[in-house]
């Protein structure tokens, strides 16, 4: 059987609800409003390039409007996370901050809709509240009442949630049972470098060493479908590379394309996987030139596929293999 590269992409779709507990969040409105307008954007690039892509999205942005998120939030009758750090709470943060951000910050079930019959794209989760997995307060019935609640509001989308992306990357192996038996079956996991462990205790050395590994020829992200595992019923599939927000300088934005399309090219050479992903969010405060950027990864994925046979997938459609060596979608 022939191995053939595969480029998978997934997106952190969280708006407001992925940054709330920072102190400037209030003057990022007009990120999160830009963001509203890219994200239709990536969707139509990414459809008409036959591109394939997982949007794992915060439930609580799948809702209508406030008065949705109330009555969702009284559905969990006291199974909220009860985070020591009450910043942490979406909860908390949710009954202020609506006087003083648009809804348009919060809530975008009309892309979710768009998503979901987009051929070709994926919606998975991001949790519903945006849940951290790894602060003090929290438990794992608490963790599971989360994930329910964002099954249910996939239900209104006629969607069944399959594949899951820990907030902050905060992955917690003993929880991974709740995911399995709240029907996840994909789990993206951190890079399988030292500098991706335990995202929340980040040291900065090992901050320093993710910013210079997006620029600087460091070794290939991409990764054998052997590192594809199974833990308690769920598949765990490692990410590759963070890709970057656009950059002031010239050089930098340079540099961190050369550096996704070489580790591309080496996926597609030698039948690997590379797995890409970002925040739509991360487009909002340069939009035409994120958008461009998108489009050169794009016309280099057609080169790639035109040259080595690489396809393109979503986080559900690359499989464990079944022998050694061989990648099954």
């Amino acid at each position: 059987m022939t191995i053939v590269g595969k480029f998978v992409i997934s997106l952190d779709f969280e708006l407001v609800w992925g940054l709330f507990d920072h102190a400037d969040i209030y003057r990022r409105e007009h990120i999160f409003l830009e963001t509203q307008r890219v994200v239709p954007q990536v969707l139509n690039l990414a459809v008409g390039n036959e591109v394939r892509i997982t949007w794992a999205t915060v439930g609580m942005l799948m809702l209508n409007d406030w008065d949705d998120w109330d009555q969702q939030a009284q559905e969990l009758d006291g199974l909220k996370p009860g985070y020591n750090n009450e910043r942490l709470s979406p909860y908390r943060f949710g009954q202020f901050a609506r006087q003083k951000m648009s809804a348009d910050c919060f809530f975008s079930p009309e892309h979710v809709r768009a998503i979901v019959s987009a051929p070709g794209q994926e919606l998975a989760t991001h949790t519903f509240s945006h849940y951290y997995c790894l602060e003090p307060g929290q438990t794992v019935e608490h963790f599971r009442a989360d994930l329910q609640l964002a099954q249910n509001i996939a239900q209104r989308f006629d969607s069944r949630l399959s594949s899951l992306v820990f907030p902050r990357n905060q992955f917690q192996p003993e929880y991974l049972a709740a995911c399995h038996s709240a029907g996840i079956a994909k789990v993206r996991t951190n890079p399988g470098v030292w500098y991706w462990t335990a995202p929340q205790l980040n040291s900065l050395a090992a901050k320093a060493v993710r910013t210079a590994d997006a620029y600087l020829p460091f070794r290939s992200k991409a990764y054998s479908d052997q590192l594809i595992s199974q833990q308690a019923g769920v598949t765990l599939e490692p990410a590759s590379r963070f890709l970057r927000p656009h950059s002031r300088w010239t050089a930098a934005n340079w540099a961190r394309l050369q550096r996704v399309k070489a580790e591309m090219t080496d996926a597609a050479r030698r039948g690997l996987i590379y797995h890409l992903w970002w925040h739509p969010h991360n487009f909002g405060r340069y939009p035409v030139e994120s958008m461009a950027t998108l489009k050169m990864i794009f016309r280099w994925y057609h080169q790639l596929r035109d040259e080595f046979g690489m396809q393109s997938a979503t986080m559900q459609e690359v499989q464990r293999p079944r022998f050694p060596g061989q990648i099954v979608v």
